[in-house]
């Protein structure tokens, strides 16, 4: 069971803190269930409600502080995410970033920055959809990594940026 206060992650939306646990005052849900109140510390007055009990594959334990430097050391070596046919991209990133692994969603950085790097080079943009999965994903990232580490967002993506930027494309 998770405390008031704690940090976690919650299934393809991100880091949230851990704000109340108890039942809740809603209509259509049932007083006698508890919940675990979850308040986004990046998106003021974002709010997720999760059944206690129920964590598996929904919550789960932000990484540990060794586990998040090697993820931002080690950006540039994650493979890239790999995507058959265009026409699997969305359910493949869209299984990913609900996989709610960390480590999945710097493979998804890594493949949308490459493909962004080389579309730039030919004169071309990005398509929107991979720009959405991009954006998803990087914010997921650095707000587990912002918050473990104890560091600016900023300062992460700098450093990402800093690091994916040494790949020859």
């Amino acid at each position: 069971m998770y405390k008031v206060g704690q940090y976690v992650v919650y299934c393809g939306e991100g880091v949230f803190k851990v704000d109340s646990i108890g039942t809740l005052d809603l209509s259509g849900v049932s007083g006698d269930d508890t919940y675990y109140t979850l308040l986004s510390p990046f998106r003021a007055g974002s709010k997720v409600y999760a059944l206690v009990g129920n964590e598996e594959g929904k919550l789960r334990d932000v990484i540990t502080k060794k586990e998040a430097k090697e993820v931002l050391d080690n950006i540039a070596l994650f493979d890239e995410v790999d995507v058959p046919n265009e026409k699997q991209k969305d359910e493949i990133y869209k299984k990913l970033i609900h996989k709610n692994d960390l480590r999945d969603l710097a493979k998804i950085v890594k493949t949308m920055y490459v493909k962004k790097v080389s579309k730039i080079a030919a004169g071309k943009k990005m398509t929107s959809g991979d720009d959405r999965y991009y954006r998803m994903a990087e914010e997921r990232l650095i707000g587990e990594l912002a918050i473990v580490l104890d560091l600016d967002r900023g300062e992460i993506k700098k450093t990402i940026d800093e690091k994916l930027g040494e790949i020859s494309i």
